[in-house]
């Protein structure tokens, strides 16, 4: 009868082994399709995201970058640019050079009578 009732312990602890791994493989089951379905929603919120940043890219304005120049030799400059000044103002000096010698001294000798009678 011991041997009798070991074999009952022994079968009523398969049974409840099978049970215990039934349950277990029927948790990570749930488990399984949890992970699968948090997996499909993450999916789709990246394509969401995805098209929402190609329609930020495809609306946002076009970016102007303004690039300073930095300039070294400022003396340099200075000195050419007072050159420059200097120079429109010597030119125009000479023009106006120019029209008083041709208004005083070639104006008259052209519009004189001795030059037109030679």
């Amino acid at each position: 009868m011991i041997i009798c009732s070991c074999q009952g312990l022994k079968s009523l602890m398969q049974t409840d082994l099978e049970e215990a791994r039934a349950q277990e493989a029927v948790k990570f089951q749930n488990s399984l399709e949890e992970m699968k379905i948090k997996i499909e929603e993450a999916n789709a919120l990246i394509v969401k995201e995805r098209e929402a940043a190609k329609n930020a890219i495809n609306e946002a304005p076009p970016v102007i970058k303004e690039t300073q120049v930095i300039i070294e030799d400022t003396k340099k400059i200075d000195s050419l640019t007072e050159e420059v000044e200097n120079l429109k103002v010597r030119s125009f000096d000479l023009v106006i050079n120019i029209y008083h010698f041709f208004f005083c001294r070639i104006k008259p000798v052209i519009s004189s009578s001795h030059f037109i009678s030679k």
